[in-house]
């Protein structure tokens, strides 16, 4: 069987355009993919880095800037492949199923920074009676309220020579083997650390501050008492 010149150059053509497609196809998902691993890193890190520093708030702050800029850094978004010439429909579902997908996870990030918000309310002893910063009845950057509110580290007991600023309490925090101190970072006195009770007793408040997010996610997907839930954990 003979093929004439026109045939044996649409093949190629149909060849070279299959191939640029599936490159791009591969390229758009590789980048996607990249941006949930960087997303899972840099919100795991910088939310343990912000509530090391500053407590609830901090946890929720760190998370929301791993989250959405790993987003920005990595935009698959706004990628399509060209439909070309041949084969067409394929690849505009495939665009469809990019702008789809970019609207899901939109609106899946906006109700994680919702359920964010809620577990620094939690991790804040906000269902504790008598709750509310503004007037002084708690804070939004020490884990728990009142006699059981607790920092990571303990207050310097140093200035060091990165300064210090007009509170005690944000002193800083001792930075080990050397004469400086990490400033601003919120702290309350040594027997109100994290530590200061062993690790058994760390161990406890670490999983009270962690297990606040799983609360408001049952809370969402159905629960109707979260302080009973808490109460009863």
């Amino acid at each position: 069987m003979s093929y004439t010149w026109e045939e044996v150059m649409l093949g190629i053509d149909v060849r070279k355009e299959t191939k640029q497609k599936q490159e791009d196809i591969e390229s758009i998902e590789a980048i996607a993919k990249k941006e949930q691993d960087m997303m899972s890193a840099w919100s795991f890190g910088l939310s343990l880095l912000g509530g090391a520093i500053f407590g609830p708030a901090g946890y929720m702050i760190g998370k929301q800037i791993g989250k959405y800029g790993a987003d920005r850094a990595y935009d698959w978004e706004s990628k399509v492949v060209d439909p070309g010439k041949f084969n067409k429909d394929e690849i505009e579902e495939f665009n469809q199923d990019i702008k789809d997908e970019a609207k899901s996870q939109t609106q899946g990030q906006l109700l994680g920074s919702a359920i964010d918000l809620a577990t620094m309310y939690v991790q804040a002893g906000g269902l504790e009676e008598g709750f509310d910063p503004s007037i002084g009845g708690g804070d939004w950057t020490t884990f728990g309220t009142g006699d059981d509110a607790w920092t990571v580290f303990g207050a310097a007991d140093k200035t060091g020579t990165l300064g210090s600023v007009a509170s005690e309490q944000y002193s800083g925090i001792n930075i080990p083997f050397t004469d400086k101190v990490l400033p601003l970072a919120r702290t309350l006195p040594g027997d109100q650390s994290l530590f200061s009770g062993g690790l058994k007793e760390a161990g406890k408040k670490l999983t009270a501050a962690t297990g606040a997010k799983q609360y408001i996610e049952k809370l969402v997907s159905g629960g109707t008492d979260l302080k009973r839930m808490i109460e009863e954990s």
